[in-house]
């Protein structure tokens, strides 16, 4: 392959005005073949770091030597620079500089919450004067029962706040990571032992339940039927059928990730095809899929883009495999003593 590039590279250069017709005739690149190579503009970090760093050191008209990336042999020929205008970019750069000014001051403010709610661990007092924060106050909250408020709910939250450390200890909690750039330390204002509750308390909790189940139930059924009936051609066009709609895996539109999994599995041999799901409300929805459009190949800067985050999710992984594995081999144990 390196050798075949190389010839291709000693045509160009002995005639560079041909560089589209070659790239028309021997380009590899979906992306850009037919429009004889061009890439259009594009910034830093749009492209693989190898083809980034030849790009960005070329001069206009210029003709690289052979670049190799994980997606093979490239040529470059550098057409034209465009320098920003900063008035255009003084907004993007207000932005950035301001995001970054956030995102320093809420690492040094996630620091002091952790520090203040382990240094006085017995109250909410510090964290509430130094950092200007008011607690906020909760509901009940039942262990294995969703809470009225969806915070509470967060899997995270729930585990500090039913730790022996927090109910028990009667400690604060460390600060519990909510995502969204969202730190929740939790305290037990007030804690009831776990009891049977009377029937009359959970009545209406019941029959709620008992009807929604049952109600899912004859939804599923139903739809189950009219599933049947439609893959067998019955009564198509007299469904009411809400408008249609064009879904990718990559963009879902107003369909869960379950519901366009449903979509892309029905065989679509035959249009048009039908696909069934069941939803977690109890609802049951039937699909019609009139039409598979195939997805168009994706370009260099597309590739590129899913070869950085494909490499940083297994960066992750690696992190992630590496420090349980440290946890497992070096046990600790942690004691909290409350500051005087």
């Amino acid at each position: 392959m390196r050798s075949a590039a190389e010839v291709l590279l000693k045509e160009v250069r002995a005639n560079p005005a041909k560089f589209a017709e070659l790239a028309k005739t021997r380009s590899q690149d979906p992306g850009s073949a037919a429009n004889g190579g061009d890439l259009g503009f594009f910034g830093r970090g749009a492209m693989v770091k190898p083809f980034e760093d030849v790009a960005f050191r070329m001069q206009p008209g210029q003709i690289s030597e052979l670049v190799e990336t994980e997606f093979g042999f490239h040529i470059l020929k550098l057409d034209e620079v465009k320098q920003p205008v900063f008035a255009a970019v003084k907004g993007e750069v207000e932005q950035r500089l301001k995001r970054q000014k956030a995102a320093a001051q809420f690492r040094a403010a996630s620091e002091k919450l952790g520090e203040l709610a382990y240094q006085q661990a017995d109250s909410l007092k510090a964290i509430s004067d130094q950092l200007k924060l008011s607690p906020q106050h909760s509901d009940w909250l039942v262990r294995g029962k969703p809470a009225s408020d969806p915070v509470l709910n967060n899997p995270k939250l729930l585990e500090a706040a039913f730790s022996d450390d927090v109910l028990k200890g009667k400690h604060n909690s460390e600060p519990v990571d909510l995502g969204k750039n969202t730190l929740v330390v939790v305290r037990v204002a007030e804690h009831q032992p776990e009891r049977q509750q009377t029937l009359a308390e959970v009545q209406n909790v019941i029959k709620a339940e008992l009807v929604r189940r049952e109600g899912a139930k004859l939804a599923e059924k139903r739809g189950d039927a009219l599933l049947t009936e439609l893959k067998a051609g019955k009564n198509i066009d007299s469904q009411p059928w809400e408008p249609a709609q064009t879904v990718s895996r990559r963009s879902f539109g107003a369909l869960s990730l379950p519901e366009v999994r449903a979509v892309f599995a029905a065989s679509a041999t035959k249009l048009p095809a039908f696909a069934g799901v069941k939803q977690d409300g109890g609802n049951y929805v039937v699909y019609r899929i009139d039409k598979v459009i195939p997805a168009p190949a994706p370009s260099l800067a597309e590739r590129s883009q899913l070869s950085g985050l494909i490499g940083e999710m297994n960066a992750n992984a690696q992190v992630a495999s590496y420090l349980e594995a440290l946890r497992e081999k070096y046990k600790v144990t942690l004691s909290q003593q409350p500051a005087e």
